[in-house]
């Protein structure tokens, strides 16, 4: 969601009638109800996982597409890639994935996490720092196997019920502080300030959905103070993380 423009943003997925990646760039403008295509001259390849989120900020999407990590001016339509992952310490520490974005407000942190993945960029300084976030509970996570050839990128963390669930809904609570994020079966929220992992009461919500991706379905209402996920057009559910309007 570009907030300046008023418009959702879209850049590749799989197409419906063969499940081919594309590179497209659309915007779609729910007060006229249409699509766009506004696809720029220098759009990266196409891949397939690809994680995108607008920081109202510095008015940039960022975004990691395959294993690429890049960002975009709306305004003027251009892309960049700050950063190469082909070359270590970069690879093959933050190769593949299937991730979701959520953009820590307040430390203006982004959580690129799900599928294996476990990345997370400072946008003002500009740099990882994956290794200042080492959580507990929620299960223990490794990625010693993926990098077995480079020590230095190893990690060992808590929130493996999210990190190791492929397209995990993850968004970040501003009343709480906390990430809260959902693998089909269980909730779970990170407390920011101490780094641990709890889980939360899935009483009353939906079962069974742990078989599919949740992808960028779960997200954070900060106007009624909620979480919405959104199973299919039938089914719409609201979780409720902290009380209070």
């Amino acid at each position: 969601w570009i907030g300046d423009q008023r418009v959702l943003w879209s850049l590749g997925c799989s197409r419906a009638n063969d499940g081919n990646g594309t590179n497209l760039v659309w915007t779609f403008d729910p007060i006229t109800t249409i699509w766009s295509n506004v696809t720029p001259v220098d759009v990266p390849g196409s891949a397939y996982e690809t994680s995108a989120i607008w920081d109202p900020v510095t008015d940039r999407v960022y975004l990691k597409a395959g294993e690429h990590f890049r960002t975009h001016d709306p305004n003027t339509g251009t892309f960049a890639e700050p950063h190469n992952f082909g070359f270590p310490p970069l690879w093959p520490r933050y190769a593949g994935g299937r991730q979701r974005v959520a953009l820590d407000e307040l430390r203006r942190i982004l959580w690129f996490v799900g599928g294996g993945l476990y990345m997370l960029y400072d946008i003002d300084a500009d740099t990882f720092v994956t290794d200042e976030w080492i959580t507990t509970g929620g299960g223990d996570f490794s990625n010693v196997t993926q990098v077995p050839e480079h020590p230095a990128q190893q990690i060992q963390t808590g929130g493996a019920a999210i990190i190791e669930s492929a397209d995990p809904g993850l968004d970040y609570d501003r009343r709480a502080d906390q990430l809260v994020g959902w693998n089909g079966t269980e909730m779970w929220a990170l407390d920011l300030s101490t780094k641990v992992w709890s889980s939360r009461s899935v009483v009353g919500g939906p079962t069974g959905t742990g078989t599919h991706e949740v992808y960028g379905r779960f997200r954070y209402i900060d106007a009624l103070n909620v979480f919405i996920l959104v199973e299919s057009p039938d089914e719409v559910w609201f979780y409720k993380n902290t009380p209070g309007p």
